[in-house]
């Protein structure tokens, strides 16, 4: 019967189950089983990310995205350009291929880091076009160092799409060989800070009284010189920080910089503080009063940072430090400037009254660290800076030197013929003077008198100024019983 062929066939088949060959069939059936639904599982929860991005497809990333050093930047396990990371993969298996064990890691001399932040981030890719036209090297000439470019984004790329995309377009013009500038740079990477979005501050109108109003540019700066030192992306000396209104003024200013540093070394940070454009002087309406030094209230930010000098290094773990205290209100660039002064003459900074206040309205007591800074300044500088001895005379030299191809300037508008020759300008408005395009392009000023003291005031001024106008023109009521006669003022100087 039905039931007797059953119990037959289940027989032979568990005799046929304990032979070597089936469990072995057996096996394999299960570890296909398993791995087919591991597959379906891993293309599901890939499918479920990529649509959460906004990628239009499903693929698969490649393997150097999970690895070191690219898995410490969300950005390759985030972008949705496959053919971007597919061009990456390519371009690290040939380095895989070409490294030599025995020769080790080739020394880089430098990096230029590029912050950008939530705001800024779209239009990141714009503010390179001027590159086109002031290129960062000669790519005829052989470089005897290797240079690579950083974007780094204050938070965390896998968070925002736009800060994605930006970096996608970044990557796609830099493997464009045929931008030539591109050529100058060997590597291209986009890295991250991973500030939480509620601690990314930039608030100016608040630095008296909020403690964390630079909050975002101050860890963003340790962050990026951590991910630097710790040489997983490469080993570099030096890197500068070129925010993105530090715009070339001059061809080959990238070869400048690095010449900057091979003549200036020894140094800690290399850079230019903010220098005044004062236009006091009626005859040329012009006048340049540069400070002297790097100073405390004038300091920028956008320098060259030496991630070899033992004292910056210091330095930067005091700022870490300072974190949640209210010196955390001092932007990090004018802060590295009072570390070293206060290390080399005791004097310990002012911080904003209210920021000195807890939230019950109590004076907060913080630590005086003079004596430890006065202790790295004279054990972190080498024998040609900090404190110097010559027979009986002691004198100071800085660890941090000044390079005149650095300009930025107070007040952020000028014109081109107010600016002194150097190679990247930062924070500044240039603007084309006028008065040179006066006979190509007349421009005439009408005044519109009610007050004729006031217009006899204002041609009496521009007798004495330089101008663009080339003509002045005054309106007047005819009705007036009198009519000023303005005609003595006829000079355009």
């Amino acid at each position: 019967n039905k039931g007797g062929r059953f119990i037959k066939l289940y027989a032979r088949f568990r005799t046929l189950l304990k032979t070597p060959l089936a469990r072995v069939a057996l096996l394999i059936f299960g570890i296909l089983l398993v791995s087919r639904s591991v597959r379906d599982l891993d293309d599901f929860e890939m499918s479920y990310e990529e649509e959460e991005r906004g990628c239009k497809k499903r693929f698969r990333r490649p393997t150097f995205a999970y690895e070191h050093p690219f898995v410490t930047s969300s950005y390759y396990t985030s972008s949705c350009n496959e053919t971007i990371l597919s061009m990456l993969e390519k371009k690290e298996e040939e380095k895989k291929k070409q490294y030599q064990p025995d020769a080790g890691r080739a020394r880089k001399q430098m990096a230029v880091v590029r912050p950008i932040c939530e705001f800024d981030a779209e239009a990141m890719p714009s503010t390179f076009r001027v590159w086109d036209h002031f290129p960062p090297c000669d790519v005829d000439r052989d470089r005897d160092t290797s240079v690579d470019f950083f974007v780094c984004y204050s938070q965390t790329y896998s968070d925002n799409t736009v800060a994605i995309r930006a970096a996608d377009e970044m990557i796609t013009m830099f493997h464009d060989k045929t931008i030539p500038w591109t050529k100058c740079f060997d590597n291209f990477y986009a890295i991250e800070t991973d500030i939480a979005k509620e601690l990314d501050l930039y608030i100016p109108s608040a630095r008296e009284e909020l403690y964390s109003w630079v909050n975002g540019p101050n860890r963003q700066f340790e962050g990026t010189y951590r991910a630097l030192q710790y040489n997983e992306w490469g080993e570099y000396e030096t890197y500068y920080m070129m925010e993105g209104d530090a715009i070339p003024v001059k061809s080959f200013w990238l070869d400048t910089l690095r010449k900057e540093i091979r003549d200036k070394t020894p140094f800690a940070i290399l850079g230019a503080n903010f220098e005044l454009n004062s236009n006091k002087n009626l005859e040329n309406h012009r006048t340049f009063d540069p400070l002297p030094r790097i100073n405390a209230n004038r300091t920028t930010g956008n320098y060259i940072y030496n991630l070899s000098h033992p004292l910056l290094d210091a330095f930067v773990s005091q700022l870490e430090v300072e974190a949640p205290s209210p010196y955390n209100s001092i932007p990090f660039d004018e802060r590295l400037v009072q570390l070293l002064e206060e290390g080399k003459t005791g004097a310990v900074p002012e911080i904003a009254p209210k920021i000195m206040l807890d939230e019950e309205g109590t004076r907060i007591e913080i630590a005086n660290n003079t004596a430890a800074l006065k202790k790295w300044v004279e054990e972190y500088t080498g024998p040609n800076e900090g404190w110097c001895q010559s027979n009986d005379t002691r004198y100071w030299i800085s660890p941090y030197k000044e390079t005149p191809e650095l300009i930025s300037v107070i007040p952020s508008s000028v014109v081109q013929e107010d600016l002194r020759d150097g190679s990247v300008i930062h924070a500044v408005k240039v603007y084309e003077s006028w008065i040179k395009k006066r006979k190509e392009r007349p421009l005439t000023l009408v005044i519109s008198s009610r007050n004729a003291s006031r217009t006899e005031e204002i041609l009496a001024s521009l007798d004495r100024k330089r101008h663009p106008f080339s003509k002045v023109k005054v309106m007047v009521d005819r009705r007036s019983p009198t009519v000023p006669n303005f005609s003595r003022h006829t000079g355009i100087p």
